[in-house]
């Protein structure tokens, strides 16, 4: 698999393994497979695992911790997540302490390699923050607490989830950022969907160019955006979900797919892989099915330019 340059964790395979899948987010697995599937994702030489503590209340943990038995390999990269929203700036450290120390001891290892802040960031000004963190208190405590878990060995680095209001993001990777990593909704739509709290557009492509030019490495998430760019989402939801809404609204790249002869996840896979700002695109299978396909997709490199236009034309005519 295409190794790129990933920053301080110097390469990292262009597709990486998310926790979601793993933890039954996306739709129903069972442990057995969930392990197989990253066992699997490892000897097909994907070399970075994106783990929570949310997915799945800590299954996709546990599920990595049974996995890998406390035999982290050597060039494998691991990252996990800690949620700060409103927490009282004085315990903010306390929080990640608590939280990475419990993250490490259900996937038996001694440090990740990145931990990611799983919650966005707003302008202070922001009436309703919708759980996400404050810029100033970003600035002035969030940044501090990370720096010093890297310091106690048990992070090597960290990085934020690029969602929250675009503009706020933007301007905090305008600002000299801190961080070294960003994770951004990286689909054919530019949808975040359920993970869409703000009024207006994602801005998503220009999130992860203004990330690349800060020197920030993206991590691409949501390639499939949670099942709507599918032939069938696989869990039940409600017609006005986000992402229902998004299925509903993309029957056309549906149809596209079937005269291709290829599923709708293998068409939106290809075109997530063809984003250049994206160092790497998460996946959120479940199963290693799934995950074969995905990496059939992969070694087909990027999409041709005349099939990103056809898509991008179908796209810009659904008004979404």
């Amino acid at each position: 698999m295409k190794l790129v340059n990933f920053g301080k964790l110097s390469k990292v395979s262009k597709l990486s393994l998310g926790g979601a899948g793993l933890g039954q987010v996306w739709g129903s697995t069972t442990r057995k497979e969930s392990i197989s599937t990253l066992l699997q994702a490892l000897d097909h030489g994907i070399n970075l695992l994106d783990m929570a503590p949310t997915y799945g209340n800590n299954e996709a943990e546990l599920v990595l911790g049974e996995a890998l038995s406390g035999k982290k390999p050597k060039n494998i990269k691991i990252t996990t997540k800690c949620k700060i929203s409103n927490t009282n700036p004085l315990k903010i450290y306390d929080l990640l302490d608590k939280s990475i120390t419990n993250s490490l001891s259900r996937m038996k290892i001694d440090y990740v390699d990145i931990l990611f802040m799983h919650n966005g960031i707003v302008d202070d000004n922001e009436v309703n923050n919708y759980s996400h963190s404050f810029r100033s208190i970003f600035d002035n405590y969030i940044v501090d607490a990370f720096e010093k878990l890297v310091k106690d060995g048990r992070i090597k680095t960290w990085g934020i989830t690029g969602i929250g209001e675009p503009k706020a993001l933007i301007k905090m990777l305008e600002d000299n950022p801190p961080i070294d990593y960003i994770q951004v909704v990286a689909n054919m739509l530019n949808s975040a969907g359920n993970l869409h709290y703000y009024s207006g557009p994602s801005y998503a492509r220009e999130i992860m160019n203004k990330a690349v030019k800060s020197g920030v490495h993206v991590l691409g998430i949501r390639p499939v955006q949670a099942g709507a760019l599918t032939d069938k989402i696989d869990r039940k939801l409600p017609a006005n979900h986000p992402e229902m809404i998004d299925y509903q609204n993309v029957s056309e790249i549906r149809e596209l797919s079937k005269e291709l002869g290829i599923t709708t996840a293998a068409l939106a896979h290809h075109y997530s892989l063809s984003m250049s700002d994206a160092s790497t695109i998460v996946l959120g299978v479940k199963n290693r099915k799934e995950l074969r396909e995905c990496i059939e997709v992969e070694k087909l490199g990027k999409m041709q330019s005349y099939m990103i236009k056809r898509l991008d034309d179908i796209i810009s005519n659904l008004n979404i």
